[in-house]
């Protein structure tokens, strides 16, 4: 299976997919440093306290619950039979998860623009390191899937 065109194909697709999702919070973050710095967006930090309760929430949310979703929709997964729907429920697990991670970085990143508080920024630097690290590799799908060496 690992070295079919359509598992090779999937792989490029997922990477694709994850760097988008990767390169838009990254974009936004530093769009987002540059109007903060520079002056061009004026900070109100009276908005500090509430984003304080609300973003970490959010954060450990997301964290949370797209690792219980993903687990679920990858046990979906691995129980398929047929390798195109093996993948296509792996593409939702990961999908969800890359969604509920992406989302409360989001959040955090507005939460630094509305505040000029760059302790925001270091919630979406915590949630971009753990997105860097699942990264859709040829291993990890087949690891993650469960696919025998003999398969590989």
């Amino acid at each position: 299976m690992h070295n079919t065109h359509y598992f090779k194909d999937f792989q490029k697709t997922m990477a694709i997919l994850f760097f988008a999702m990767l390169a838009g919070q990254v974009f936004f973050a530093l769009v987002s440093l540059w109007l903060v710095s520079s002056g061009a967006f004026e900070a109100t930090p009276a908005l500090r306290n509430p984003f304080l309760m609300i973003v970490p929430l959010f954060v450990f949310g997301g964290f949370i619950a797209g690792n219980y979703l993903g687990r679920r929709l990858l046990l979906k997964a691995q129980e398929a039979e047929a390798p195109e729907e093996k993948l296509n429920n792996y593409r939702s697990s990961m999908l969800m998860r890359y969604a509920l991670l992406e989302g409360p970085s989001l959040m955090s990143i507005i939460a630094f623009l509305l505040t000029g508080e760059r302790l925001f920024l270091g919630f979406t630097g915590m949630i971009l390191f753990y997105f860097v690290t699942l990264y859709p590799s040829p291993t990890r799908i087949s690891n993650d899937l469960e696919i025998p060496d003999e398969e590989r």
